[in-house]
């Protein structure tokens, strides 16, 4: 009964993916193009979603009724057999193994599913691929994931290389957390430091820049990794008379974005601060662009991005309150969302005569290498670019960093202080550089 009941199953999938006709609702993928997709057996509904979007008339053996498994499909996907993964994010083994043969992998998380839309690097823009991972992460993308009935991801069994954190186990792990920016750089080091590792209980989010500073005063975590402090946060440490140890581990720099199409090249200092603490620019003329509104995004004030913000320019003066009213953006996504689109009323809405004003930090904007971030273009500063040379070399006035960030008078056996001192050195600064981080030697 149990095989008649699969086959029922298998047959009564392959009808739904007949439908009634109609073309691909897969922006760029069609029957004729369609990648090479496989992944865990957990995200098998995911596959099959993908599968039946792009073939709605569907009738023939191609259909997926299984899939590969996690650790077989980044193989394939490392060897350049696979164009998309589905699967949980990749274990220490196989990201050490991307590296070895120089393949870099890209990461989509798809919601709260656990799961990963995983591409190489190197895949062209155009790539059908790539219209996948970014139709699965847009707003019809995932409600059409979030109607499913997913199995949590399946660990991946291929065990990370004992002892990569001297000093750190699995027991002895310190409280560890930061900003969004950096979450990647979190996991790297939950991977780093268990040995038994297999999938299971990666960090999924991040508390955010300025609550994960005031957890480390209140002696809540015992390392983050962050943005340097604003003035606000140094203060509330020294009120609670706890003194801040602040490591440098990775270069960034804050930076200015507005759509690709506006013609506007360069922001000075003086009209940020204009703009952001008087509202005193209303057109893009005033920056040599063009004759349309200018519309500033500011971020909430516990974000990583304000937090630079404040420090490098706004010096803790107070933001136009119009502004902090009306274009308050609460996450880095939405901010790059609302700098690409607000003109088109947002993504759906009426056209309207302007253009946004916002911003991020260089290495999350550079990290997504697709949309939005491919509808967003970054204004020099002061008359300079913002590039990964001019950031490394401090060329770039608002360049800056990501540190490793504990209270002062750590014992030097204390497992936070072997987790920055493995970050300053060459397994890290390799594993960082995958993720699109770079360091800078001092």
């Amino acid at each position: 009964m149990k095989r008649l009941a699969s086959a029922i199953l298998i047959l009564s999938l392959l009808l739904t993916a007949c439908g009634t006709g109609g073309e691909s609702s897969i922006p760029g993928v069609t029957a004729e193009n369609y990648p090479r997709i496989d992944g865990s057996a957990n995200a098998l509904g995911i596959i099959r979603l993908v599968f039946e979007r792009v073939h709605p008339s569907y009738s023939g053996d191609a259909y997926p009724v299984e899939a590969m498994g996690a650790q077989a499909a980044y193989l394939e996907l490392i060897a350049d057999g696979l164009d998309l993964v589905i699967a949980p994010y990749a274990s220490a083994d196989i990201l050490a193994e991307s590296s070895e043969v120089g393949v870099e992998l890209e990461f989509m998380e798809l919601g709260g599913t656990g799961f990963y839309a995983v591409t190489r690097a190197d895949l062209p823009d155009g790539h059908p691929a790539r219209a996948v991972a970014k139709w699965l992460t847009s707003s019809e993308g995932k409600t059409a994931i979030s109607g499913l009935e997913l199995p949590s991801p399946e660990p991946i069994n291929t065990p990370v290389p004992e002892g990569n954190i001297p000093g750190v186990t699995a027991e002895n792990y310190p409280r560890i957390d930061g900003s969004t920016s950096t979450l990647d750089i979190v996991r790297t080091i939950y991977i780093n430091a268990h040995s038994d590792w297999q999938g299971e209980d990666l960090p999924s989010e991040a508390m955010r820049t300025v609550p994960s500073y005031r957890a480390l005063i209140a002696g809540d975590l015992d390392l983050i990794i962050v943005p340097y402090a604003s003035a606000d946060v140094l203060a509330e440490a020294e009120t609670a008379g706890v003194e801040l140890e602040f490591t440098k581990i990775a270069a960034e720099a804050l930076v200015f974005i507005t759509p690709k199409d506006n013609t506007a090249q360069n922001i000075t200092y003086d009209q940020v601060r204009e703009i952001y603490l008087h509202n005193g620019i209303s057109n893009w003329t005033a920056l040599g662009g063009p004759d349309r509104q200018l519309v500033p995004i500011c971020r909430n004030a516990d974000s990583g991005s304000q937090s630079q913000m404040d420090n490098l320019i706004l010096h803790d003066e107070p933001m136009a309150p119009e502004i902090e009213d009306n274009y308050l953006e609460m996450t880095m996504d939405g901010m790059l969302t609302q700098a690409a689109f607000y003109h088109n009323g947002g993504l759906d809405g009426e056209p309207s005569n302007s253009y946004a004003l916002g911003y991020t930090l260089f290495t999350y904007l550079r990290g997504y290498e697709s949309w939005p971030a491919e509808e967003l273009k970054m204004l020099d500063y002061e008359g300079v670019p913002a590039t990964e040379e001019t950031i490394a070399s401090g060329e770039y006035p608002l360049s800056d960093g990501y540190y490793a960030v504990t209270r002062a008078g750590l014992p030097q056996d204390d497992p936070a202080r072997a987790v920055v001192d493995w970050l300053l050195g060459p397994t890290a600064e390799q594993e960082l550089e995958i993720y699109g981080y770079f360091t800078v030697k001092e």
